[in-house]
């Protein structure tokens, strides 16, 4: 699918020209797809999240008029300092609290103490409504798109990941492309970057969910972590080493 990654907004969805969203593998189903008109909501989205309260980052975003964000995760790099969430929140709230707002966790909301448990608290996900079996990855409806959340952090290795695995590929099995003709899939940890310090590092996951994400035709891939700007273009990558 097409990827984007690292610490910019995106347009997700504009009006435009018939394109080719991805270049399938051999075998694999591949689609041409029109742009929604230009009556369609739009999404933004904040792919590394922690300079989302910054003020620059805050006025263009709230220029875009958006209506929904998605946030790739490392949302207030708190790192265990529970007041910097509340500072984040103060900081974010003029956009965040007017327009509805999704996010997918982070190494920062893992790592230095964190263990997720501010950011369960305080971000509430449409888990349970998508059949998930935790917060931590989840799906929903949004307008012309059906947005799915994964965690990059899940453990990879002897099957750990099992149960957001089977429930993904549940979840892509169900998608009505009537009602969603698009399906975007975010993440944190990209699957491909040029980053000499996270290159790979989400090769494990890559590995088990990178082949389900084109069984299904998945539109759009959206990660973070790498503080960058990254991009495929329109024919998308696909088991590049």
């Amino acid at each position: 699918p097409a990827g984007v990654g690292g610490g910019a907004w995106a347009r997700v969805f504009s009006p435009g020209p018939r394109l080719r969203a991805r270049a399938a593998p051999p075998g694999a189903r591949s689609a041409r797809r029109a742009a929604p008109p230009s009556s369609v909501p739009s999404a933004s989205a904040a792919p590394q999240g922690g300079r989302a309260g910054g003020a620059v980052a805050r006025i263009a975003l709230d220029a875009l008029d958006p209506d929904l964000i998605l946030v790739g995760g490392d949302l207030s790099y708190a790192d265990g300092w529970p007041f910097r969430w509340d500072t984040f929140g103060r900081l974010s709230s003029r956009v965040f609290g007017r327009v509805p707002t999704l996010a997918t966790g982070g190494n920062h909301e893992v790592g230095s103490g964190e263990q997720w448990v501010h950011f369960e608290a305080r971000w509430p996900t449409p888990h349970a409504s998508s059949g998930s079996t935790s917060p931590l990855y989840w799906s929903v409806d949004a307008g012309p798109a059906h947005v799915v959340a994964l965690n990059s952090y899940d453990n990879f290795l002897e099957d750990g990941d099992r149960l957001q695995r089977a429930w993904l590929a549940a979840d892509l099995a169900c998608v009505d492309r009537s009602r969603t003709p698009w399906v975007v899939v975010m993440m944190h940890a990209p699957f491909y970057n040029s980053n000499g310090a996270h290159h790979d590092e989400a090769e494990l996951m890559r590995r088990a969910y990178e082949p389900l994400l084109y069984e299904h035709g998945v539109d759009v891939v959206l990660a973070g972590h790498v503080h960058a700007y990254e991009r495929s273009d329109a024919r998308g990558v696909y088991d590049y080493d």
